[in-house]
């Protein structure tokens, strides 16, 4: 990305109508030849194909983000080789045993959280 594009995309993520996330990587660009060097890069995740590690930014504030609450409106984290892998680590990890602790399921029926707790 130009110096330009890469300033109002990382404007715009803190806009409410902006894209909902931001991915930062560090690849050799798309399309170039092997042995390139890696470049700091980062994107919304739609153009690129993610290769190797990556840190993401995602909006959760439908406001958008606020400089002075950034630490609520965004939440933050990083892939590590396969999405789908790291995903699922997440999941196990760390959803799966706060859900497994939890006592107060709000109105959740408890015929599912019976079958979700097994």
């Amino acid at each position: 990305l130009s110096q330009s594009k890469s300033r109002t995309l990382l404007e715009d993520f803190f806009k409410p109508e902006g894209p909902e996330k931001l991915l930062f990587f560090c690849q050799a660009p798309q399309g170039s030849a092997p042995g390139t060097k890696c470049k700091l890069q980062f994107s919304t995740g739609r153009d690129e194909l993610l290769t190797g590690k990556c840190c993401f930014f995602t909006r959760v504030n439908l406001k958008g983000i606020d400089v002075k609450s950034f630490e609520t409106d965004m939440t933050y984290g990083e892939i590590i080789g396969s999405p789908l892998a790291s995903f699922e680590t997440l999941v196990n990890e760390m959803f799966k045993p706060t859900l497994e602790h939890q006592d107060n399921w709000g109105k959740c029926k408890e015929e599912n959280v019976k079958e979700y707790r097994g």
